[in-house]
Order: C-alpha cells, then sequence, then structure tokens
C-alpha cells in the first residue's frame, strides 16, 4: 500500500508539474502576443501622425531594417536555445515580439480596424479550441505531422509562385490552406508541450528553456493564423 501510495504521489507531482509548466508556456505566449498589439497600436499611431515608425518604414533601408531584424532575431532564438541562458531566450522572444508589433502597425491601415479586430478575435477563438483539442486529445497528433509539414511547404511553394505568376484565387487559396494548416500546428505545438516537459525531467534549465520555446512556437502559429484569417476577411470587404 505505501509502495502504491507512493507511486500515486509521484504521478500527481508530475501531473502538477506539468501544469504548471502548461501555465508558464501559454503566460510567456501571452506577454508575448501583448507586447506585439501594445507596440503594433503605438506603430499604428507613428505611421498615421507621420512619426518616426513612418519616417522608419517609408525607407527601403528601414523595412529591410525591420525583415532582416526579425529574421535574425528568429534564427538566433532557435538556433542557440541550447546555449542560451532562460532570460536571454525570454529577452530574444520579447525583442522578436517588438519588431513584430512595429510592422504590425500597417495592418489596421491596409486592411481596416474593423476586419483586424475581427479577425483578432476570430484568430483567439480557433487558437484557444485548438489548444483545448491538442491538449485533451488521445490521439497522436505527431501521426498527422508529416501531412502538416507537407502543406506547409506546399503554402509556401503556392506563395512564391504567384509572386510571379498569376494564379487565379491563389490568395483565396493560400489563406484558407492557412488556416486549416495553422489549427493542425496549434494543436501538435500543444501535444508537443508534455513531451518537452517530460524529457526534461532532469534539468530545470533546459525545461524553462523549452517552455519559452514552445511559447515562441505557439506565437507563430497564433500570428499566422491571425495574418491568414485577416486575409480571408479582407478580401471579402473587398468583394
Amino acid at each position: 500500500m505505501s509502495e502504491f501510495n507512493t507511486r500515486q504521489n509521484v504521478i500527481y507531482a508530475d501531473e502538477s508539474g506539468f501544469r504548471n509548466f502548461l501555465t508558464s508556456t501559454f503566460t510567456t505566449m501571452s506577454i508575448g502576443l501583448l507586447i506585439s498589439a501594445g507596440v503594433a497600436y503605438l506603430s499604428f499611431q507613428s505611421l498615421i501622425s507621420g512619426g518616426f515608425i513612418y519616417s522608419l518604414m517609408s525607407s527601403s533601408f528601414g523595412v529591410y531594417l525591420l525583415i532582416f531584424g526579425q529574421l535574425g532575431v528568429a534564427i538566433a532564438f532557435s538556433a542557440g536555445l541550447n546555449k542560451f541562458n532562460p532570460m536571454t531566450a525570454r529577452i530574444l522572444f520579447g525583442l522578436y515580439s517588438l519588431i513584430t508589433g512595429i510592422t504590425f502597425g500597417i495592418i489596421p491601415i491596409a486592411y481596416g480596424a474593423y476586419n483586424t479586430f475581427l479577425s483578432f478575435i476570430f484568430a483567439a477563438v480557433l487558437f484557444i479550441s485548438m489548444s483545448v483539442i491538442g491538449h485533451t486529445t488521445k490521439v497522436d497528433i505527431t501521426k498527422f505531422s508529416g501531412l502538416l509539414i507537407a502543406g506547409l511547404f506546399t503554402l509556401i511553394i503556392i506563395t512564391v509562385l504567384s509572386m510571379f505568376i498569376n494564379i487565379p484565387g491563389a490568395t483565396m487559396i493560400t489563406s484558407y490552406l492557412g488556416v486549416v494548416i495553422f489549427l493542425g500546428l496549434t494543436a501538435w505545438d500543444v501535444q508537443k508541450l508534455r513531451n518537452y516537459y517530460f524529457s526534461s525531467e532532469l534539468d530545470d534549465t533546459l525545461r524553462s528553456k523549452l517552455s519559452i520555446y514552445g511559447a515562441f512556437q505557439l506565437y507563430l502559429d497564433f500570428i499566422n493564423l491571425f495574418l491568414y484569417i485577416l486575409r480571408i476577411f479582407g478580401n471579402r470587404s473587398k468583394d
């Protein structure tokens, strides 16, 4: 009986620890989204008033600086995760969120405030729903990982081709395909959090970094989901 109780206590402690890990991951992701949203609002105000962000994004140098700065931070974050300490990883994630917020300042101008807000709410509802599914389902979503990755590459290829070839309906095709793919990726990334937690059982530092990395993956899932939904709403409003 004593051995049984000990085992039950270990299982409970593990599940309790995982819930804390899950909470920490989603909290970090939410902070990243709040940074992006807050900076996007300030960037939007600067753009419509002709401020610093307007001057920055009016020049080719400023645009390339933001694009390559964002790409560089993402590569550094992913490639150097094992080398960085958790604080450095958090700073890089925060920096990526900040740069994303600056570039997102133009979205309300391009698509309108109403479409932007509606797309954000719609993306949030879908994201939360898929997160719950990913956390609670007994189905191993890894089985579908090949299909998701293949779909992602297909999405990239169609997007690149449409830049050089006039493909009828390419915008709507990639938009709907993007929504489906990133819904699947969201559920998969949430399910992977359990593997992150239990695979780093003896290393609290690694576990902390994996929590931040998981938050970064979920952040990207949400951002891409939001952008593809925005394109759908924006395209419909033009009809």
